[in-house]
């Protein structure tokens, strides 16, 4: 199996690696202490999703990479679901973009 350039500089950077599974919203992990945050289609089943993405930010060490997969509403559904599921994440693109940069 052939690595990417990008793939052996994490593995020539890492050396070795572990998982943590943590809370999203309140993770028990120092600030800048992890080079890869990973999450899948999670972050719409949090109801304070921006929490969870800023506290992503928080643990990343600078130059660390965020991978991040989760569904996004178009703003006509955001605006009606918001209200309705008040348990749920609901965000549209700009919502995230928002929350992610800090703007």
């Amino acid at each position: 199996m052939r690595l990417t350039r990008i793939e052996k500089r994490f593995v020539n950077d890492i050396g070795h690696s572990r998982g943590v599974a943590a809370n999203a919203v309140r993770p028990a992990i120092r600030v800048r202490s992890v080079h890869i945050v990973a999450t899948s289609k999670m972050t719409h089943h949090v109801a304070r999703w921006s929490w969870a993405l800023a506290e992503m930010r928080r643990v990343l060490k600078p130059q660390g990479y965020l991978v991040y997969a989760d569904l996004k509403a178009p703003l006509w559904l955001a605006w009606v679901a918001k209200p309705l599921v008040p348990h749920a994440g609901v965000f549209t693109g700009a919502d995230f973009d928002c929350r992610l940069w800090l703007c």
